[in-house]
């Protein structure tokens, strides 16, 4: 099995990892919050009509920024985009973990949507700077499963957390492995994309 110039299997596969589990965790974010809404209206003591803007704030602004994203990635590079993306994620999840009420759960995810609009094409983009053609599929493969687990077994993640540590913990939770996943892409990831 062949492999880019300087780059060991080892570093290649710690990339991929990473770029699998950002992508994974934007699905996680898009499919865990919805067994948490109960909880969190009453809470928040907001009805659950209102909190489908909340459910739906992280998706609404993805999906509106995403071709946007790919091309930002595409200009100033894909790295540079994803770990761009990744800041804005974790930053905006661990400030709704404490925001006190609705509007700030809905800014909070939205802001989300726009950390996912960067990371999502990102971590797409860097496999083929990180694998040679014939090892491409493999990767796209892992990507892909990596992505769909998460939409999977997001709903059961949530309410699992929100049942033994409160709904917060979907958002302050994230801060770490966020923190984990920047800094093993930035030293795996390749910087010439």
């Amino acid at each position: 099995m062949s492999s880019r110039p300087g780059r060991s299997s080892p570093s290649r596969r710690a990339a991929l990892v990473g770029l699998c589990t950002a992508a994974t965790l934007v699905w996680l974010a898009f499919s865990n919050l919805g067994v948490a809404l109960p909880t969190i209206a009453t809470e928040l003591s907001v009805n659950l009509t209102d909190m489908q803007w909340a459910n739906n704030a992280l998706s609404i602004a993805c999906g509106t920024l995403l071709l946007a994203g790919g091309r930002l990635t595409d200009l100033y590079g894909h790295r540079q985009m994803l770990l761009l993306g990744l800041l804005i994620f974790g930053v905006a999840a661990l400030a709704t973990a404490f925001t006190p009420n609705l509007a700030g759960l809905v800014t909070g995810r939205a802001m989300m949507g726009v950390g996912s609009a960067l990371i999502l094409p990102a971590t797409l983009a860097m496999i083929p700077a990180l694998f040679d053609r014939a090892e491409q599929p493999s990767a796209f493969a892992a990507w892909t499963a990596a992505t769909w687990a998460g939409q999977a077994v997001g709903p059961a993640i949530g309410g699992t957390l929100t049942t033994l540590l409160g709904w917060r913990s979907l958002f302050w939770l994230t801060a770490p492995v966020v923190l984990v996943l920047y800094l093993t892409i930035r030293r795996d990831a390749p910087t010439a994309t």
